[in-house]
């Protein structure tokens, strides 16, 4: 049976298939908006293993929407796997489908109101973080929005020869919180996904668990086919040290000295995760599946910004820019989806091994 989907309403069936095949306990939470065809959207939660199971590994799929399909094969290949079904008595796999189901429906990563999720997780009472590169950005996108799409791609280009490439990475990937209609914004407020995860999943998640190892699946950033787990705990950090001695040394330390990394990453799930999920946590790390080249995938974010905003999602070459975020996000050849779930399985099995350890 094939695991790979090319839309989120094959995904979520074949998601909850496994799940009910496997004797997963699923509960479903409808998002208020609805999917291009006017489908209902859903984040699914399957519990797999003991109900007051001490040892917990959280995967999760669909924090950037588009990159979503690759962690739903993900997981529901993990469900597949006749292995899952012989868990320890004191071990659970607890799967969070589709947390940005609206962003997976309608093929961006962003949620609905253009928020990067991955973003969202800040304090909106305390002052906003700046993010100055992208005020100097956006004063161009401004100046050419009017002009179309070409215009706006030129302006960006121009931004980054005459600023340097430090300065238009952290523009586009820090995070802002002053343009809802650029790339990168991390909202004004938490947004449907933000509130569900926080308020209802963690909370069951985290609720008599003495060891918990949370994952979050994505796509896009790094070499291709290559997946690589990545941690935002600080550098001295217990976690991030016993992550590199269950995952391997080749995990990326964002917080680790020497990183060539221009900006701080602020109000990403992973951090809020860490801190939600109290003292059980064992570690909290994304699981990044490489696709192609940093640049096309700026390109793509601007190009998608603009198209929400002052463009038509439904015309031709709506679609079309839609259709090449998916391919980005969501290679599909072969070789990619074969080195997807092998790696996938890989770093569940490792997870499974830190709990005995």
């Amino acid at each position: 049976m094939m695991t790979f989907s090319s839309t989120f309403v094959e995904a979520r069936a074949k998601f909850r298939a496994a799940s009910e095949a496997s004797g997963a306990e699923l509960q479903t939470f409808y998002h208020p908006m609805a999917g291009p065809c006017g489908e209902p959207l859903t984040t699914d939660f399957a519990w797999l293993g003991p109900q007051r199971a001490a040892k917990r590994l959280i995967l999760l799929s669909g924090t950037h929407g588009a990159e979503g399909l690759a962690g739903s094969a993900c997981q529901t290949d993990c469900l597949r796997d006749p292995a899952m079904s012989r868990l320890p008595d004191d071990t659970a796999i607890l799967m969070i489908h589709m947390i940005n189901p609206w962003g997976a429906a309608w093929r961006r990563r962003q949620t609905e109101g253009n928020v990067d999720l991955n973003r969202n997780f800040i304090d909106f009472a305390a002052p906003l973080p700046e993010n100055r590169p992208y005020d100097a950005l956006r004063d161009r996108l401004a100046h050419a929005r009017e002009a179309g799409l070409d215009a706006v791609v030129a302006a960006a280009e121009d931004f980054r020869a005459e600023a340097g490439e430090n300065a238009f990475a952290t523009a586009i990937f820090q995070g802002q919180y002053v343009d809802p209609n650029g790339p990168g914004y991390g909202g004004g407020e938490p947004v449907w996904s933000n509130k569900l995860l926080l308020r209802d999943l963690i909370a069951v998640c985290a609720d008599g668990a003495e060891r918990t190892i949370l994952i979050d699946i994505h796509t896009g950033l790094g070499d291709y086919a290559r997946g690589v787990m990545i941690s935002t705990a600080a550098a001295d950090s217990v976690e991030l040290t016993t992550s590199k001695r269950w995952f391997g040394p080749d995990v990326a330390a964002l917080k680790a000295p020497g990183v060539d990394l221009p900006y701080d990453v602020r109000g990403d799930l992973c951090g809020a995760m860490r801190a939600a999920l109290g003292p059980s946590l064992l570690a909290v790390m994304a699981l990044e599946f490489g696709t192609y080249d940093l640049h096309r995938f700026a390109r793509l974010q601007i190009a998608d910004c603009w198209l929400e905003a002052h463009g038509d999602p439904a015309s031709h070459d709506g679609q079309k820019i839609r259709e090449a975020l998916q391919a980005f996000f969501y290679p599909a050849a072969q070789d990619w989806r074969d080195a997807v779930l092998v790696r996938a399985r890989e770093v569940t099995r490792q997870a499974l091994t830190a709990f005995a350890a």
